[in-house]
């Protein structure tokens, strides 16, 4: 196959129930120049043998089979196999509105971009379908940044990396890859992006479904995943500081990011605060002081709200901290 316009990538685990109906959404567009790379993240059911399937029915589809690591590192993995000069992703729970990405293809070559950004709806049982971005700026180019800016003081954004198309050459220039943790770097991925991109235009057009279910990594609350969630926050936090040092020649840019950092760090104390027993509070406390991420939230704090809520959470943990916890294995946190 010649070099595709779009890569499209998919990492997969334990998605047999979905990805039939994603990859469909994809591949309905026959004149679409694409690849869609599935990364298949050590799955345990038919995950593998549906996309062989779709295989021996279109060509551009290519499958990679690893062992566990996680979405973030499948996706690593996938940057550097793709093929396509544009890159966009999609998980495999989720599908595209068929026929709509050659036109933002388009738009891309059109308008020069280095990053095109549209809107999706949220799916869920029962509920009517709901746009992801609501009175958000659109069809301007502008700086990513300047996008940015304006987005995270609506108090709407959301950091979904599947909401973009990207050109491959200025990701590669610009070294942005994935931190490797389980969850939420999504939210590092798409700061780093739309803080580098010179030509950045957003279109407010439905493209993806996003689909809400009761096996998405967010809406499962076990005490386990609770912890990883807040660890996975507290790196996002370390992330955001280091990005924020690297901008400080933008006082907007800045001011910005200090109310993203402080509001993403207060989702810590959420997710700890819900962890049912004391001992498991605590450890995650004195993680959270020993990695100084408390201090990072307090100092970044911009509004009075911000403040008001940094200070007490820390004073919490300050506390809880010093509590004695169990010497408990990993098995404990279930």
């Amino acid at each position: 196959m010649s070099m595709p316009d779009l890569s499209i990538v998919m990492p997969a685990y334990n998605v047999a129930a979905y990805i039939d109906e994603s990859l469909r959404s994809i591949l309905s567009d026959t004149e679409l120049s694409c690849e869609v790379l599935v990364i298949d993240d050590g799955s345990t059911d038919d995950t593998a043998r549906i996309v062989q399937d779709w295989m021996q029915r279109d060509a551009r589809i290519r499958l990679v089979q690893q062992s566990n690591k996680g979405h973030f590192a499948a996706r690593n993995h996938a940057l550097s196999l793709i093929q396509g000069r544009f890159l966009a992703f999609v998980d495999p729970d989720d599908y595209l509105v068929a026929g709509e990405m050659a036109p933002l293809l388009q738009k891309m070559v059109q308008d020069q971009l280095d990053v095109l950004g549209f809107n999706g709806c949220y799916l869920q049982e029962g509920v009517a379908p709901a746009p992801i971005f609501v009175g958000m700026s659109a069809d301007q180019v502008q700086a990513g940044g300047d996008w940015l800016i304006a987005a995270i003081h609506s108090r709407r954004f959301k950091h979904y990396m599947w909401l973009y198309i990207y050109r491959v050459e200025f990701l590669r220039e610009q070294g942005i890859r994935f931190v490797e943790e389980r969850a939420r770097q999504d939210i590092v991925w798409t700061t780093q992006v739309l803080s580098a991109a010179k030509r950045f235009c957003h279109i407010d057009q439905q493209i993806y479904v996003y689909r809400l279910h009761a096996q998405s990594i967010s809406k499962v609350k076990t005490p386990a995943h609770r912890a990883m969630l807040a660890r996975c926050y507290m790196r996002v936090v370390e992330e955001l500081h280091q990005h924020l040092l690297a901008n400080m020649a933008s006082t907007a840019l800045c001011d910005a990011l200090r109310w993203q950092l402080a509001n993403e760090g207060l989702g810590i104390y959420h997710e700890i605060h819900y962890l049912p027993k004391l001992w498991q509070r605590c450890v995650l406390y004195r993680e959270l002081r020993r990695r100084k991420i408390d201090r990072l939230i307090q100092q970044h704090a911009v509004t009075g709200r911000q403040r008001w809520r940094a200070r007490k959470r820390g004073l919490r943990a300050m506390l809880a901290s010093w509590l004695p916890v169990p010497a408990l294995g990993q098995q404990q946190w279930q």
